[in-house]
């Protein structure tokens, strides 16, 4: 073996500088590759158990894992530990017993323990320790009901009695969450955490604050009970929200028009919450058949005489009513007569319209374009964004489109940075496939450059053919094994020198 290395070394002596530059960086690739992959193979064992934790609350896992002589591995200055993933099941369990959970807050049991002494302490203490206890039963509950709360701390301060109402001061409480990573609270688990405190603590819900790791009050997202707050909040909301998706689409119609980076624009609406309603009256032609209209009312007169004398004419009065002699016919006379008198009215309609509330009262909008954008693209943009938010100039909304030379500067070197990471990512992949392949190509040449010494290396041993000879000359057979065996000492000479020599002697003494 020591021969072959020999010649192996004297074989890469002989290589080229590049050919030996290649296998140094082949090797330093593969020795790489091996201790991160024994890395990987052994760090995968290992799941995490606890992160962020105190410094008494690691001391004490770390002592019971020490008592179990369990597998595990501490990091970030021993407030985080990781155990081996078939014991993690085993190590909850040991720690729960023992009571050693980091993320269990003592309760009243714990505080005030099975005994039940009045005379144990004082007043004041008992008193602060049923505050201690009822803080840590509410932090417990609200970590254990959300997944997404990672610790939670409560601060709870009742105020002293005073004798006099105007000194008294008002019970306060404060909510400390820590949220899991890319977790967020929505508004309906903020008011169940306010709830679950005031009816705990019995302290009004206004002077409860929740506020989360970055000290951000959560509380103040919350609407308030008294009605005219409220209106005001959803009224703020419900414009902000219209502003924003109208916004949201007419951004999203000018990236698509012109590119992405070449246009912005700004909407400002201003929402009619007023309850409106309003009555219109309509005059609507006569109704087919009629002459007038809606006939209101009508009166028909109808008269019929029979009989001698002359018949009732002139106009009325004494005149017309004095008798007279009748003139001497022969006959009846007999007349009839029929007056009908109409009153019309106008066909009138009554219209009550109820406005919605909420609906926009004025609108406006203002969009930047960048100065290549050519004046006949802005009067089409214009058109276009008028159209797509719904412009009407009777109520006064307006419309600017300005050209203005943006800075591309951001532009530029975000798009410079995305290439040079682009570049290298590609650079990246084709290292990847380029170098294993060439180590496996000069690795296959320099087998097949010394095939010969390789073949030689690992031959076996072999008796030599003996030489034929002619037939008219035969070698007896007792020769023929006389000198294979010589043949056969030959090579454990050549191949075993010290051997040979050792086994030389044993033989010269024993004779």
């Amino acid at each position: 073996m020591l021969n072959y290395f020999k010649l192996l070394f004297e074989q890469f002596q002989k290589l080229a500088t590049w050919q030996k530059v290649t296998i140094y960086i082949t090797a330093g690739v593969l020795f790489v590759a091996i201790i991160a992959v024994s890395y990987l193979y052994t760090a995968a064992d290992y799941v995490l158990l606890y992160r962020g934790l105190e410094p008494e609350s690691a001391a004490n896992i770390k002592e019971k894992l020490d008592e179990g002589s369990y597998i595990y591995k501490l990091a970030d200055n021993g407030s985080t530990i990781y155990v081996s993933s078939s014991q993690k099941d085993v190590i909850l369990l040991k720690l729960a017993k023992d009571n050693v959970l980091p993320d269990r807050s003592k309760g009243y049991s714990d505080i005030f323990g099975t005994t039940n002494n009045a005379f144990s302490s004082s007043r004041k203490i008992e008193d602060l320790n049923i505050l201690r206890a009822l803080q840590a039963e509410l932090e417990t509950t609200i970590k254990k009901s959300s997944k997404l709360i990672s610790s939670v701390r409560i601060h709870i301060f009742y105020a002293p009695e005073r004798t006099f109402k105007e000194d008294q001061k008002e019970d306060k409480a404060t909510v400390y969450l820590v949220l899991k990573p890319g977790k967020k609270l929505e508004d309906d688990q903020i008011i169940g955490i306010r709830n679950l405190i005031c009816n705990g603590t019995g302290i009004l819900e206004e002077n409860i604050s929740i506020i989360d790791q970055n000290f951000v009050d959560l509380s103040k997202r919350l609407k308030s009970n008294k009605p005219d707050e409220n209106i005001a909040t959803d009224q703020f909301k419900l414009q902000k929200d219209y502003i924003d998706g109208l916004q949201s689409k007419l951004q999203d119609v000018l990236d698509k028009i012109l590119g992405h980076n070449m246009a912005v624009v700004t909407v400002f609406a201003e929402l009619n919450f007023d309850k409106r309603e309003a009555f219109d009256e309509f005059i609507e032609p006569p109704i087919k058949g009629e002459e007038g209209g809606m006939v209101v009312s009508e009166e028909v007169i109808e008269e019929n005489y029979k009989g001698l004398g002359k018949k009732p004419a002139g106009v009325p009065g004494t005149q017309s009513n004095i008798p007279t002699y009748p003139d001497v016919k022969e006959g009846k006379d007999e007349y009839a007569k029929k007056e009908a008198r109409k009153n019309y009215d106008t066909n009138k309609k009554k219209l009550k319209t109820v406005y919605a509330i909420g609906d926009v009262k004025k609108l406006s909008i203002s969009v930047m374009i960048d100065e290549i954008v050519s004046k006949e693209q802005q009067a089409k943009i214009e058109n276009s964004i008028a159209s797509a938010a719904g412009l009407t100039k009777g109520r006064g909304d307006t419309l600017t489109v300005e050209r203005f030379p943006f800075n591309r500067e951001p532009a530029k070197e975000q798009e410079k940075q995305a290439q040079k990471a682009k570049f290298e990512d590609m650079l990246f992949q084709l290292l990847l496939v380029t170098i294993p392949t060439a180590a496996i190509i000069f690795i296959l040449w320099f087998i097949w450059k010394n095939k010969e010494l390789l073949i030689t290396y690992f031959k076996p041993i072999q008796v030599k053919k003996e030489v034929e000879t002619p037939e008219e000359m035969p070698i007896p057979a007792e020769a023929r094994d006389r000198m294979n065996k010589i043949e056969t000492i030959k090579q454990f000479i050549d191949k075993s020198p010290k051997e040979a020599s050792t086994l030389l002697q044993i033989w010269i003494t024993s004779d």
